[in-house]
């Protein structure tokens, strides 16, 4: 269960176009945290939003993908009047209650260069995080907004509210469109062979009880589109039992 922590401080506002900001946030152990707030009414589609931040971040986890630490974050009312931008005063101001939040990374950078070593010799990572996008169908990780951080080393997936974007056009034609993933931050450096035996190991080993555990970490007032919700359940599964389909799709991009 994720862990609810109290907005203590306005320590900045952040920049992107949803008025992410961070807080200084206390748990139940008293110990502060900096934490990245994203607020229900300013993310894409509302609560529903925050409901997919959650199940791709306990997706990344399941792929052993990195991701910063998540909570559900308790926004006092007015804590908007600790910022004289009036734009996010009225995002925080308009969020009262639980909003989801991560962990501040200090030594992570958005925008850091990934360098012709990086290019010539991709990690394992880049080609799994690529099919997690695919899977997923995460538009939103492009080469510019990578939401990703990364300092050389380390690396941290981050953003996932426009996930499950065609997901219901691509179930029904039984077909998953490649065209929005040729500008995918990772597309031109996949090998000829992407090794992502690993990857389609722990896809198998997804199940309805488990995505339905992971949903349950939502606050149950964020839960209110159950149909959506469900739609978004049954085309994981859906992606995990054409396996083969996902395998040659993602083959034909890289040949």
């Amino acid at each position: 269960m994720l862990e609810i922590l109290q907005a203590r401080e306005l320590i900045r506002t952040m920049s992107g176009s949803k008025k992410p900001c961070l807080f200084l946030c206390e748990g139940k152990d008293q110990q502060n945290r900096a934490v990245v707030v994203k607020f229900r009414e300013t993310v894409s589609r509302n609560k529903i939003s925050l409901v997919l931040e959650v199940l791709c971040w306990h997706l990344a986890r399941h792929f052993n993908l990195s991701v910063p630490d998540a909570y559900i974050i308790n926004v006092p009312s007015n804590m908007g009047e600790f910022t004289e931008n009036m734009a996010y005063a009225s995002a925080i101001n308009s969020s009262p209650g639980l909003n989801f939040g991560s962990e501040f990374i200090k030594n992570g950078s958005a925008t850091m260069a990934f360098g012709k070593d990086f290019e010539e010799h991709p990690p394992q990572w880049a080609e799994e995080i690529f099919a997690f996008d695919f899977s997923i169908r995460n538009l939103d990780r492009q080469a510019t907004n990578r939401n990703l951080l990364y300092n050389g080393s380390d690396y941290y997936l981050i953003d996932h509210e426009e996930s499950f974007k065609d997901y219901i056009g691509v179930r029904e034609a039984n077909a998953f469109n490649p065209d929005p993933f040729f500008q995918h931050v990772f597309w031109s450096i996949l090998t000829l062979v992407p090794n992502l035996s690993l990857f389609y190991s722990n896809l198998g080993n997804i199940t309805h009880d488990l995505l339905n555990h992971w949903i349950a970490d939502c606050p149950e007032e964020w839960r209110n589109k159950q149909n959506e919700i469900e739609d978004i359940v049954d085309y994981v599964i859906w992606v995990r039992d054409n396996l083969p389909l996902l395998k040659a799709s993602i083959q034909d991009m890289v040949v």
